[in-house]
């Protein structure tokens, strides 16, 4: 869903930027078709930007990204800046089947920004290469967690390793920034829904069981086209490279009063312990938290909110010299996400 955004942002920041956009799709035609689609959203004209974009058909899990060597190195002697952003998001597959896609590209991103001259990667990742690791207290942003083992899923645990991977290139002299997303959900009142969202599950989930587990957490619900903005701000700004970012929405929101605005709407939740509601989950095969009552059983309250403090210094030294960062109140994104998920 981001990289639409990142995309619109790009192309409407500067009429002299071209973007190469790495598409896997059998041929040219249908690849542009979705990306035009796409860009419908932003009321961009195709006909004022259809020199600006350049398709090159690939596949992030081959080699080369799946770019034959002699497109492969023009793009490397083309090419100023590179945002990867392409992954296969999934929290319950394993590691091993999510490698080819999410580790091993970012090995061929790195040949392509060193090839020829260097170029800066701005990588997207996830704050939850920090949930299962030892930061109990504070999420640092400075800091690449040590273990993988830890984490829940294969998702977090590939980004993860590609981030340990970006920062020894960094340490060798490379340019590379990393962009921790939180939860991203969609913009202003009418929300397109992302296929994955896994809190709208825990959302329509927690209405089906009529319970929600009372633990003490906050939920991040990040609007997409803030996220998007802002990592393209600090892309193209000025000292601001060899850095790490939390884009996340400052305001986060408690579950007890995103229960308490479910609630406000008809329904009847009610809270029970985390045990008790993990019960529930497991006796309903029906219920759209069903699939997740494994990473909870092993988890618990890191699977839906954080409860510790997320360092968000570098952002907010961003938005301090941008200006113009200005979030509803959260309590109203919530309601128009709620809206959202009860419409899907």
């Amino acid at each position: 869903m981001i990289r639409s955004y990142l995309l619109a942002y790009l192309l409407n920041m500067d009429v002299r930027i071209c973007v190469y956009c790495l598409v896997r799709a059998k041929n040219k035609k249908s690849a542009l078709d979705r990306i035009i689609n796409r860009l419908k959203t932003f009321d961009i004209s195709y006909d004022k930007i259809k020199t600006r974009i350049k398709i090159v058909i690939g596949d992030l899990s081959k080699p080369l990204l799946g770019v034959n060597y002699a497109d492969f190195d023009k793009l490397c002697h083309t090419i100023d800046v590179i945002y990867h952003n392409g992954a296969h998001v999934n929290f319950i597959y394993p590691y091993r089947v999510l490698k080819s896609v999410n580790v091993l590209s970012t090995r061929e991103i790195i040949k392509m920004a060193s090839k020829n001259k260097l170029k800066a990667i701005h990588y997207i990742s996830t704050m939850s290469v920090f949930e299962g690791n030892k930061y109990k207290e504070v999420y640092h942003e400075d800091i690449i967690p040590d273990s993988i083992e830890d984490l829940w899923g294969g998702y977090p645990q590939t980004k993860l390793v590609s981030e340990k991977i970006l920062k020894q290139a960094r340490d060798q002299g490379m340019l590379v920034n990393i962009y921790r997303l939180g939860r991203i959900i969609g913009a202003g009142k009418k929300m397109i829904m992302l296929s994955d969202d896994a809190m709208a599950s825990f959302v329509k989930g927690m209405i089906k069981l009529k319970f929600a587990t009372n633990f003490e957490i906050k939920i991040d619900l990040t609007p997409v086209d803030y996220a998007a903005k802002l990592i393209i701000d600090i892309s193209l700004g000025k000292n601001q490279i060899n850095k790490n970012f939390h884009i996340i929405n400052p305001q986060l929101i408690s579950l007890k009063k995103a229960v308490k605005i479910i609630n406000r709407k008809g329904y009847s939740v009610k809270f029970v312990s985390f045990q008790q509601w993990l019960e529930k989950i497991k006796a309903d095969n029906n219920n759209p938290m069903f699939v997740y009552k494994g990473l909870l059983s092993a988890y618990g309250k890191e699977i839906l909110g954080y409860t510790v403090k997320i360092e968000t210094f570098n952002v907010l030294s961003t938005i301090r010299k941008k200006g113009l960062y200005i979030l509803p109140a959260v309590y109203i994104i919530f309601k128009n996400y709620l809206n959202a998920v009860l419409k899907k």
